[in-house]
């Protein structure tokens, strides 16, 4: 195995300067976003969660192409790994973005989520 792959547990894996991944599961276990502490705070996303058209929410899917939603305990065990952190801003995949007050938006994205899978 090439010595540049390291494998890591836990929720969470400092890198450098307080930049750290952050394992929030989702469609795959080891899904996992970086965070970055400067500017406020930023999240890279990717696809979990999702920032939605409107650039104000995001969302969960298991599935994006079939439209299958993730489950609410996959959904709960993501804002556990992202509640420890402050975050403004927050970019995902496919050009999704969320300059402003991107936790509460995420925080918002998810109460309303899990009250429609429930």
């Amino acid at each position: 195995m090439d010595r540049s792959i390291i494998f890591w547990e836990g929720r969470e894996k400092e890198l450098w300067n307080g930049i750290k991944l952050v394992q929030c599961g989702g469609h795959f276990d080891g899904a996992s976003v970086l965070y970055i502490p400067e500017y406020n705070g930023q999240l890279l996303t990717g696809d979990i969660p999702l920032v939605g058209a409107d650039h104000t929410t995001v969302t969960f899917m298991y599935s994006y192409p079939n439209y299958i939603p993730l489950s609410a305990k996959a959904v709960e065990y993501a804002k556990e790994s992202l509640d420890p952190f402050k975050y403004n801003a927050v970019f995902s995949a496919f050009g999704g973005y969320i300059l402003k007050d991107g936790k509460k938006m995420v925080n918002f994205s998810i109460s309303r989520y899990l009250d429609c899978i429930k």
